[in-house]
C-alpha cells in the first residue's frame, strides 16, 4: 500500500511540474529507462553470480536477461544491478512466483551501502 501511495504522490508532483509521464532511472548510473534491482543470497555474491541467476531466470521467464551495471553491496550477500525497466519488473515478478530458495529479487527503492572499489589510482 505504501508503494501505491508513493507512486500516486510521484505522479501528482510530476503533473504539477508539467510532466505527463513518469520515467524510471537507474539508481547506479542515472540512466533513464533502466531500473535498479536488488538480489540477495545466503552467501557472498560475485558479479558472475548475478549474471548467472538473471540469465537462468530469463531462459524460463518472459524478459531479457542482459544485465547492465552491477555493484556488490557492503553486505556481500546482496548486490544491485540494472535492467531495462520492463524487464526488471518482469524479473522480480517471475522470480517471486518461483519460490526460489537461493535468491531473492526486489526493485531497489534506495541504494544500500555499496562496496568501495579500489582501482589502484590515487587522486592528486
Amino acid at each position: 500500500a505504501l508503494k501505491q501511495v508513493e507512486e500516486l504522490v510521484a505522479r501528482c508532483l510530476a503533473l504539477s511540474t508539467g510532466k505527463t509521464e513518469l520515467r524510471s532511472w537507474s539508481l547506479l548510473t542515472g540512466e533513464t529507462g533502466v531500473t535498479t534491482v536488488t538480489i540477495s543470497a545466503p552467501r557472498s555474491l560475485r558479479h558472475s553470480d548475478v549474471v548467472f541467476a538473471v540469465n537462468k531466470l530469463a531462459k524460463h521467464g518472459d524478459f531479457d536477461g542482459r544485465v547492465g551495471k552491477i555493484q556488490i553491496c557492503r553486505d556481500s550477500s546482496s548486490a544491485v544491478f540494472d535492467l531495462p525497466t520492463a524487464d526488471a519488473f518482469k524479473l522480480v515478478k517471475f522470480a517471486n512466483s518461483q519460490n526460489l530458495k537461493q535468491f531473492a529479487f526486489e526493485v531497489t527503492a534506495e541504494l544500500p551501502p555499496l562496496q568501495v572499489v579500489n582501482d589502484g589510482r590515487r587522486g592528486g
